[in-house]
């Protein structure tokens, strides 16, 4: 399951995605944490974007997302 958490800054969007992480054992992705994911920044978001897909029907994955740029990294199936 993919949970996409869309919000502006201090509007309880971690809170809230702690929360359900306890409850469904979700890992939580904040913001730009994906960059870890590999050397180039269009190498990470590729990697990203097909974790985020495999996880709309596979892994708990929470992603907080607080820049609006960065909901498209969603995929069309969780949206």
């Amino acid at each position: 399951m993919l949970i996409g958490i869309i919000g502006e800054n201090c509007s309880g969007k971690s809170t809230l995605a702690a929360c359900i992480r306890d409850v469904i054992g979700a890992e939580i992705i904040t913001g730009k944490d994906y960059l870890r994911m590999a050397k180039s920044e269009q190498e990470a978001k590729r990697l990203f974007q097909e974790k985020l897909k495999r996880a709309v029907d596979g892994s708990n994955i929470i992603y907080v997302i607080a820049d609006p740029e960065h909901a498209a990294l969603l995929p069309e199936a969780a949206i």
